[in-house]
Parts: C-alpha cells; sequence; structure tokens
C-alpha cells in the first residue's frame, strides 16, 4: 500500500540514496590512493578514488534535494489540490527527475577537472586538492591533482554553497507560502483545503528542523573555511560537520515515521442523509456539519476520523484515503459536492 502513494515513493528515492552513501563509507579508505599520505588502510588508485567521491557527492545531494526541494514541493502541489491523485500524481516524475540533474552535471564536471580527492577523513570527495596540504593558505606546496591555489579552492566551494543556501531558503519560502494560503481561506470563511493552518505550521516546523540541522553545519564551516581558520581546526569542525550530515538519515526517517503515522485530526459532527441509490435502495451519506473542519462527505461510520498532513492525504490507516483516492471519479466527486450545497 505504501508504494502506492506519491509520499512513500519520494521517501524510498530518499532512502536509495542513503544506501548508496552509506556503501561509500562503508568501502571508506580503500578507494583512497594507496600513496596518499593523509589515510590509514588506504588501498586504492585514483580511479577508485574518483568513483568513491563521484558517487558519493551525487547520492548525498540527491538525497538533500530530495528531501529539502522535492518534498516541500510536492507538500504544496498535494495541500492545494487536497491530495487528490488526478491532480497530483504528474509532479513525482518530475521531482525524481530534476532532484539527480544539478549534482549530475556538477560532478562530471568536478571528476574531469581532478577536483575528486582524498579528504583525510577517510574517503574521497570533491573540492579537495593532492596532496591535501597544497590547498592550505599560504601553502608553497604544488597540487598534483584538484584546484591549483587556495584561491581557486576557496571559489570552487560556489559548488555546495549555494546549492544548500538554496536549501534552506527554497522549502522555507515554499511553506510559508502555503500556510499562507491555507490560513487567508481561513479567515475568508472558505473551507477549500482539508489541513487546518495551525497543523501546517506545526508540521511544517518539523519537516524544516531536519533540514535546518543539516544544512546549517555544513554552512557553517563552509563559513569558517573561508574566515581562513587553520587547518587543524578545519579537520575538527569537518568531523563534527561530518557527524551531523549522518544523522541526516536518522532524522529523515524519524520525519518519515512521523509523517506516516500522524496528520491533522478531526472528528466530526455528522448527521445522515438518505439517498435513493441506482438500484432503488436507500444509502446513508454522513455529512460533516462541523464548524472546525472541512465539510466532507463518507459512507459508513458517523465517527469517521480523518486525518491530514502536508505530505499525504490521509495517515496510513485512515479512512478517507479510499473515499479521496480509490473513489474519486467525476460522478462521485459532482455528487458529493451536491449534498454538500443542500
Amino acid at each position: 500500500r505504501r508504494q502506492s502513494g506519491v509520499f512513500h515513493r519520494l521517501a524510498i528515492g530518499i532512502s536509495s540514496h542513503f544506501f548508496v552513501t552509506g556503501v561509500c563509507l562503508l568501502y571508506g579508505p580503500l578507494a583512497v590512493p594507496k600513496e596518499a599520505s593523509n589515510a590509514t588502510g588506504n588501498a586504492g588508485t585514483t580511479a577508485t578514488c574518483t568513483i568513491q567521491g563521484f558517487v558519493f557527492y551525487v547520492s548525498l545531494l540527491a538525497s538533500l534535494f530530495y528531501y529539502g526541494f522535492g518534498l516541500c514541493v510536492y507538500s504544496y502541489v498535494g495541500v492545494l489540490n487536497n491530495f487528490d491523485k488526478t491532480k497530483i500524481l504528474w509532479i513525482e516524475k518530475w521531482i525524481h527527475t530534476l532532484v539527480h540533474i544539478y549534482p549530475i552535471a556538477t560532478g562530471i564536471i568536478l571528476a574531469s577537472l581532478g577536483h575528486i580527492n582524498n579528504t583525510g577523513l577517510g574517503y574521497c570527495f570533491p573540492l579537495k586538492g593532492d596532496p591535501l596540504e597544497c590547498t592550505e593558505p599560504h601553502s608553497d606546496i604544488d597540487c598534483v591533482r584538484g584546484p591549483s591555489s587556495y584561491s581557486q579552492f576557496l571559489a570552487l566551494q560556489s559548488f555546495v554553497v549555494v546549492p544548500y543556501i538554496l536549501l534552506i531558503l527554497f522549502p522555507t519560502v515554499i511553506m510559508i507560502v502555503l500556510y499562507r494560503k491555507v490560513k487567508k481561506q481561513k479567515q475568508e470563511g472558505n473551507r477549500i483545503y482539508f489541513i487546518e493552518a495551525k497543523d501546517l505550521k506545526y508540521q511544517s516546523a518539523i519537516y524544516l528542523s531536519v533540514i535546518y540541522w543539516c544544512v546549517i553545519s555544513i554552512l557553517v564551516v563552509k563559513i569558517l573555511l573561508f574566515a581562513g581558520i587553520s587547518s587543524e581546526e578545519y579537520i575538527g569542525y569537518t568531523v563534527f560537520m561530518a557527524f551531523n550530515v549522518s544523522l541526516f538519515g536518522l532524522f529523515t526517517l524519524l520525519s518519515y515515521r512521523y509523517f506516516t503515522l500522524h496528520g491533522s485530526t478531526h472528528k466530526a459532527t455528522t448527521t445522515a442523509v438518505e439517498t435513493t441509490t441506482k438500484d432503488g435502495g436507500n444509502n446513508n451519506i454522513i455529512v460533516n456539519n462541523s464548524n472546525e473542519s472541512t465539510e466532507r462527505i463518507t459512507e459508513g461510520n458517523p465517527t469517521n476520523r480523518w486525518s491530514f498532513n502536508i505530505f499525504d492525504g490521509t495517515n496510513a490507516s485512515g479512512d478517507f484515503a479510499d473515499f479521496v483516492h480509490e473513489g474519486d471519479s467525476e460522478e462521485i466527486q459532482e455528487d458529493t459536492q451536491e449534498h454538500v450545497r443542500a
């Protein structure tokens, strides 16, 4: 059932890249060239180092893009269309495609220029020189591979600094705009969207906190690098950053679990409306008369509880899922609107 939902398939995309980055770290120093001086247990070549760094770079950025860009765009489109599959499925293929374009394109450029080298942390990654000391401030050591000078090394940081800044700004702006839209329709008395504004604000904070925790730690290290800290201090901050980035997978899992099991839940006050079915029989349709939640219609128990969140029209066990996602033919939608107006 989970694979049938866009949110769950996007989560599979994120987790697949987590798996790949895990494999890269597991292989670790074995990919680092055996002649490298800043490594232990290194037994690789320049080619294995480049491959590891390229795959690691692409998977790390793609997982961040999935979470930071893909999920907020999907949430925006989904909430504004009340997660009607006929209106939101188109966005999925674009998310799966677009999150990979920048990481792959820039990864190829960096690899072709020889800018993927040993990091001194037990793996290879872009934007490092070989040997490591050649990109330190005031270094008189010539680089065999990678940036030819410290100034070029700093300039190349834009490959990651710019997307990391966008990973903070873009989802924040999108969720703020979405919140304002939902809040505005409530203030105007037009009950258009299923989710409540207060629930959207709280859930957005949970979603954004994960990307903030990971990306801000990276940006702090980059800022300190531009400030000209020593190589010894830089290594220490980089270890802290790597630890935070390694927690990104855990926090994403916790976020996924939360949005799979929780939502904006409302218990409606209902009245039964008797209708005549096509075969001449009677059928009771429950109309929600609550002033605290959107009017909805469903067949069944008058005490149904429906749960909505910013990524899933209903939680995994919600009764409303079948009504929205499986019984949303045009005829049913037209009948629903007629009964609500009545």
